[in-house]
């Protein structure tokens, strides 16, 4: 038993190690994989981080339409304009005068009060306020639909205060029969970054990873034709060895990474913060091994080094949607959501998120984490078998 240890000290290990030198050697080497390896998750989630800074749209501006002349929606309209979704372009006497503003773009809403809306209010009935939005962006909409919905809320609140007085009794409206409170989870400011963001991220990380991996086997690939089989550059170790060692040196580059992404961005952007950083440590520790595995059998794919930009880099726009982040998985069709289950990022993305914004355990995400578990075996099976193929036939491979 003890020779064994030994036998195994010296030899796979000392092979595993080799492999993590000269796979740093061939990296720093090589300015393309530093590119992938740290120029672009450096600086890819500063970019996309400013971007989406400030997270919401705020002062938009609408077109006022009254047709109410009244005092209260004289004082509904001073309500509106106090909120800071939106601001008041001027006022149209019509319809087709509040669209012409659209279309020049000095508007991208427009809000018509009705004629009766004082009467209406009054005799505790329902007015209904028309909203116009340009749909080009939906954060707009978003903005004016709260606005409106404020203003409408504060205005009910008097009248029923009002009414209340009056009659010494409750009088409920139609436009308000039920008080609600509202409570944004993981997501206080409601925030379009704070939603996106955190995902994006992890698929950052992904993604650079796997651009480098098969960069540095397509490497491999052009020196081994060049040298008849031959790659000078490589250490002569068993498989395992090999791609234990280039694990070790992918995860050695990075854990660094990962820390930039999940503490030094997410704090000084203030996105949700809200698991623990032992907890999201962890979780990262199966995506790292995923993603790797997965880069490692991409490379059966890629036979120039130019190869991975009209392969690999297209599927990051896919891989983003294909997580659920932009729209549920639940919606998706059979097949598609089967293709997002074979993408460790999925897993990570929808286990960051949880974690993030609603301090999710690890015992929460635990069937994400025993996903990404399986898609690196099943990924190392699939590596593994590659490397054979190499070794019977490097030529080809």
């Amino acid at each position: 038993m003890m020779n064994r240890l030994l036998h195994f000290i010296q030899h796979e290990f000392g092979d595993m190690i080799r492999v993590c030198h000269n796979e740093f050697r061939l990296i720093f080497a090589d300015m393309g994989v530093v590119l992938f390896f740290f120029i672009l998750p450096l600086f890819y989630p500063l970019v996309y981080s400013s971007i989406y800074d400030p997270e919401l749209v705020r002062e938009v501006p609408v077109v006022i339409i009254d047709n109410s002349h009244t005092p209260l929606s004289r004082e509904w309209m001073r309500s509106l304009a106090a909120t800071q979704e939106v601001s008041f372009a001027g006022y149209a006497i019509d319809l087709p005068d509040a669209k012409r503003a659209m279309a020049e773009k000095q508007a991208f809403g427009i809000v018509e009060l009705p004629a009766d809306l004082s009467e209406r209010v009054g005799r505790g009935e329902q007015a209904n306020i028309n909203i116009y939005c340009d749909m080009g962006l939906l954060l707009r909409y978003k903005s004016i639909l709260v606005a409106v919905t404020n203003a409408s809320s504060a205005m009910a609140a008097k009248e029923q205060a009002r009414a209340a007085n009056i009659t010494a009794t409750y009088v409920p409206l139609g436009a308000m029969p039920v008080q609600s409170q509202f409570f944004p989870l993981g997501n206080p400011m409601m925030g379009i970054a704070s939603a996106l963001l955190p995902g994006i991220l992890m698929i950052v990380v992904q993604q650079s990873m796997i651009l480098g991996i098969c960069m540095l086997g397509a490497g491999a690939r052009g020196r081994r034709r060049r040298n008849a089989g031959r790659d000078p550059e490589a250490v002569p170790a068993g498989i395992i060895p090999t791609m234990a060692g280039k694990l070790l040196c992918y995860s050695i580059i990075y854990i660094p990474v990962i820390f930039y992404v999940a503490v030094v961005v997410i704090r000084f952007f203030e996105f949700p913060h809200n698991g623990s950083m032992l907890d999201i440590f962890l979780m990262t520790l199966p995506y790292l091994a995923s993603s790797a595995f997965f880069g490692m059998t991409l490379q059966a794919f890629v036979t120039e080094r130019e190869d991975v930009f009209p392969l690999i880099v297209w599927t990051s726009v896919l891989f983003l949607f294909l997580s659920g982040i932009s729209w549920p998985r639940y919606g998706m069709p059979a097949l598609l959501k089967f293709v997002g289950d074979l993408v460790p990022s999925t897993w990570a993305v929808n286990a960051f998120v949880r974690m993030t914004g609603n301090a999710a355990s690890l015992s929460d995400v635990s069937f994400e984490l025993t996903m990404m578990w399986v898609l690196a075996g099943v990924y190392f099976l699939m590596a593994y078998a590659y490397r054979r193929l190499v070794a019977a036939n490097p030529l080809k491979y």
